[in-house]
């Protein structure tokens, strides 16, 4: 696995709003954007991995803004991890690997709350 692998972006992303949940903290926006201080990915990738952890019913509180461009996403500083996400990011195997991808490299994409 590598660094900009969906998995590990997305492990990465709900672990981050999970430890934001369980500190009663809303998530900094500028720690979840493709361009922000951690996540380095194009947009499209980026918009094409919020959209699905909001449509699979991993996350909620974010605004997808559909439009003629196709769409924009708003209000990560909204971002929830729902029950759903949170068992997929501590069941799921593939989950699990991008987990131990983090724990091999020592790298973490967004650091949790510090």
């Amino acid at each position: 696995m590598a660094k900009d692998d969906y998995h590990v972006i997305v492990y990465n992303i709900l672990a981050y709003l999970y430890q934001c949940l369980k500190h009663g903290e809303k998530p900094d926006e500028s720690k979840l954007r493709c361009n922000g201080k951690f996540l380095d990915i194009n947009e499209t990738y980026w918009k094409y991995i919020f959209k699905n952890l909001y449509e699979y019913g991993f996350i909620t509180g974010i605004i997808i803004d559909e439009n003629d461009d196709g769409y924009d996403i708003y209000r990560l500083d909204l971002a929830q991890i729902t029950p759903t996400g949170i068992e997929y990011l501590t069941e799921n195997s593939t989950m699990q690997k991008a987990k131990k991808f983090f724990k091999d490299t020592a790298e973490v994409l967004i650091p949790l709350i510090e």
